[in-house]
């Protein structure tokens, strides 16, 4: 059919561009910083992933980088989804609902459901390996499927096991996935029916049953509907399993189709430039120059050493028929001074500046530490004290502002996908109660406010452009009280309790504050009345006593 023919060749289409831009570049990061990942980059398997890795050890002599890429991820995962917080929240933008306490309670929730299903699900422990791979891949793609125990389950992705496609926005809407399983894998969990002929072959012989096979998911948005076979037609986006030998043939097979009802995965891009399909300006990335430099400056401090405890030597040829010069401690090498100066001498003296190196390579290491923001990430996840959002921003509000549009871009292309995500699939199996009624007569769309303590200290750093201005109020209400009319004091207040993650549930509406202030002017006014007919009264008394007296 033509449209899996078209799948096909954007496969095909995408290898080759992933194959001829990135990989190389995502090959050199894997083998300086994470040995462990990245295993598809040179078409190894799981398995051989362990003996690829001691071999790239041999690359890293200093792991400052590793480490480095560890803390930013657990202090990414710390700020942003910390599975110990309620991290995010969710709000109405239309004015006429945002207020109305029914659809805040229904909103909250909602949130406290979702924050249940991931903290039961495998979602912080991939989005933990995830933030990892974006640090120093700059990309991480997570898909998430429907689970009847869990209501969900993730599974992410390391560099060269994915390839990634645009739509005509510039927003990620294709994922393609490259795995290899055996042949037994795929007969049981596809079937014997649309093998390839290779395939086939191998399975009827048991000795081929653990042959590896590489095997291709796409999956792509339903744009033209009509070209697909009607039962995909409820689904806005499809996937098809293929073998990868099969998508250069004519009459190519595929192992399964699917569909889902909405976008089922999410991609972390670090940065992107222009309609640039990877992201790109990692901390790896960026730090890549200086890794290298790191790791040879102590290959040869190392081997500086070596040579000044065990230098190379000159011995006299005659000491070669003693069997040689011996170096262990306490050894003795005879020679005989008739002959002249038999002695063993050093070939050259190694005078090393060992002060001169330290400092140079504690530069080398500062410098990838603050490409990691590791100062940043460390004041996240210290131990020793719990640092609230608005003692981050004081100590580190230049680097904030710095990593401003990257945690902006995570939160825009991957949390918000995530969480929309969890939220569809937890609508359809009954696990969230309706919305409101006037949430659907008013068909508001529900917008997402992440209150992790990067989120937060990220908007605090705006949030005290708030806390300036009313403090400047405050003044000029001192010299002239009246000014205080030119301030909306109830928009500010729940301004800044959007942006500080303030619970709903303690912010009044503006209906029942309205009801509220009538309630209390109706009351001083009557408190008004009461005492103005009580000074009536007592002046009527007061005049009727000066009658009598007269």
């Amino acid at each position: 059919m033509k449209y899996l023919k078209d799948i096909f060749k954007r496969w095909m289409s995408a290898d080759r561009q992933f194959r001829q831009s990135w990989m190389p570049r995502m090959k050199e990061l894997s083998d300086f910083i994470l040995p462990d990942n990245g295993y598809a980059l040179s078409g190894a398997t799981l398995e051989k992933m362990q003996d690829d890795a001691k071999k790239k050890d041999g690359k890293i002599i200093n792991g400052t980088a590793t480490r480095a890429a560890g803390v930013l991820a657990a202090g990414m995962l710390g700020g942003l989804t910390s599975p110990s917080k309620q991290w995010f929240s969710m709000y109405i933008e239309d004015p006429a609902v945002r207020e109305n306490q029914e659809v805040s309670m229904w909103l909250h929730l909602c949130r406290n459901i979702l924050l249940e299903i991931i903290a039961k699900s495998n979602f912080y422990s991939s989005v933990a390996e995830g933030y990892e791979e974006l640090g120093v891949f700059a990309n991480f793609p997570m898909l998430i499927e429907e689970d009847y125990r869990n209501v969900i389950n993730c599974r992410g992705f390391t560099a060269g096991e994915y390839r990634l496609g645009l739509d005509a926005s510039g927003r990620v809407s294709s994922l393609y996935i490259k795995t290899r399983m055996t042949v037994r894998e795929i007969v049981e969990r596809f079937g014997e029916d649309n093998l390839s002929e290779s395939t086939a072959r191998a399975y009827e012989d048991a000795q081929h049953h653990l042959d590896l096979v590489s095997v291709i998911q796409a999956i792509e948005p339903l744009t033209d509907k009509s070209e697909v076979p009607s039962k995909h037609h409820k689904y806005e986006f499809l996937s098809v399993f293929f073998e990868e030998s099969e998508a250069a043939k004519e009459d190519g097979k595929v192992l399964s189709e699917k569909g889902y009802f909405d976008q089922p995965f999410a991609v972390a891009r670090w940065t992107s430039i222009g309609r640039g399909t990877y992201g790109t300006k990692s901390p790896g990335m960026k730090a890549r120059g200086d890794i290298k430099q790191l790791q040879k400056m102590e290959y040869k401090k190392l081997l500086m050493m070596e040579k000044s405890l065990d230098p190379p030597v000159n011995a006299p040829a005659s000491m070669k028929s003693t069997g040689g010069i011996k170096t262990m401690p306490g050894a003795i090498n005879w020679t005989d001074d008739l002959q002249g100066d038999e002695s063993v001498r050093a070939t050259y003296q190694i005078t090393p500046d060992y002060q001169g190196i330290t400092m140079e390579r504690k530069e080398v290491e500062n410098r990838i530490n603050q490409f990691f923001y590791v100062d940043l990430f460390l004041s996240i996840i210290s131990t020793t004290k719990r640092m609230t959002a608005q003692e981050v921003v004081e100590r580190h509000e230049d680097k904030l502002i710095l990593l401003g549009p990257v945690i902006e871009k995570v939160e825009s292309e991957f949390l918000t996908k995530c969480i929309d995500r969890i939220f569809n699939i937890a609508m359809r199996v009954g696990a969230i109660p309706p919305p409101p009624d006037i949430l659907l007569e008013r068909g508001a769309s529900i917008r997402i406010e992440y209150t992790g303590t990067l989120a937060q200290a990220q908007r605090l750093v705006g949030s005290s452009e708030i806390e300036r201005f009313l403090s400047f109020v405050g003044m000029i209400m001192q010299m002239n009280p009246a000014s205080a009319d030119k301030v909306n004091l109830d928009e500010a207040i729940d301004e800044y309790s959007r942006m500080t993650g303030v619970p709903p549930s303690i912010i009044n509406s503006d209906e029942m504050v309205q009801a509220m202030r009538q309630k209390r002017e109706q009351m001083q006014m009557a408190q008004q009345m009461s005492e103005l007919g009580n000074v009536n009264a007592d002046t009527a008394q007061k005049m009727k006593g000066a009658v009598g007296d007269g």
